[in-house]
């Protein structure tokens, strides 16, 4: 995301650790209006790490229903705030997946 820093919201600070930060952050770019632009011939490589081990500790079964619920609450915040005008905003699944 390129943007100006004071203009950008910040992360929900619910979505610490791993899960969902960076959706959240989508979510609430999306439903405040932000628009969207595909750079042509621009990318990022990432480089192939070992996984953390505390990645693995927060990627259970149980954590990733946390995430899913906080993500559902986390829709209806921005909806209840900024209304449902914005179409990312009702196909978060098309969005994940």
């Amino acid at each position: 995301i390129i943007g100006i820093k004071g203009a950008l919201p910040l992360y929900d600070p619910t979505f610490r650790g791993y899960g969902g930060n960076k959706i959240q952050h989508i979510y609430h770019l999306a439903a405040t209006g932000s628009h969207f632009t595909v750079l042509p011939q621009v990318f990022i490589v990432s480089r192939v790490h070992a996984i953390a081990e505390t990645k693995k500790a927060t990627t259970r079964g149980w954590n990733e229903l946390r995430i899913e619920c906080l993500l559902a609450d986390f829709r209806i915040r921005m909806q209840e705030k900024y209304g449902n005008s914005n179409a990312l905003m009702d196909r978060s699944e098309d969005v994940r997946n």
